[in-house]
């Protein structure tokens, strides 16, 4: 996900919080990667909040 488009996800984010200060990447703060639900993978990212989890699960 570009740096842009994960601002734009992470501004309409209702689950979004800041992950401490050491482990943030992106100098915006409101963004997936710096966020404490953001789990890095080889790829990129994936958000693991619960609740983000169980409505995706939800929609499937």
């Amino acid at each position: 996900m570009e740096s842009k488009q994960s601002r734009m996800t992470a501004r309409e984010c209702r689950w979004f919080i800041a992950d401490d200060e050491d482990e943030q990447v992106d100098d915006t703060l409101r963004s997936c990667v710096n966020c404490a639900y953001r789990r890095w993978l080889q790829q990129g990212y994936r958000c693991v909040h619960p609740l983000k989890q169980l409505n995706r699960e939800k929609t499937n």
